[in-house]
């Protein structure tokens, strides 16, 4: 019997999430499919179900992070521009955040996208654009 859609979809973000943190933590050339798929506990074949390369998966990772980022959090409409962003701010800069266990990745592949091929040049891209 295949698997619910529902089951599909958090399986994706179970392998999402566990590589934007090791890609964040590591870099990409010093992560592997094994590592991404053990750290979310899944196996290697089930990584060939949701991507078609590690290049693909980078690029979803990064956007994956970017936008389910505490930071990518919609202004409440009680909160003023000033306060906003100083809210914003001081979460960014908190040592929880950048010793967390989410580090930003513009920040933290800002050095490892320039290696990287096109696709996953312009994930970035969009990113940093949607962030600011």
């Amino acid at each position: 019997m295949p698997y619910s859609l529902k089951h599909k979809k958090q399986t994706r973000a179970r392998i999402l999430k566990s590589a934007s943190v090791l890609f964040a933590q590591s870099g990409f050339s010093a992560v592997t499919v094994n590592d991404v798929m053990k750290n979310c506990g899944l196996t290697r074949g089930a990584f060939y179900a949701h991507f078609k390369s590690k290049s693909a998966l980078y690029s979803e990772a990064l956007s994956y992070a970017t936008t389910s980022s505490e930071l990518s959090k919609i202004k409440p409409e009680e909160t003023s521009d000033r306060e906003w962003l100083g809210l914003l701010l001081d979460a960014y800069l908190s040592i929880e955040h950048v010793n967390g266990h989410k580090p930003c990745p513009l920040a933290f592949l800002a050095t490892d996208i320039i290696l990287r091929d096109s696709t996953a040049k312009q994930a970035y891209a969009r990113a940093f654009e949607n962030m600011n």
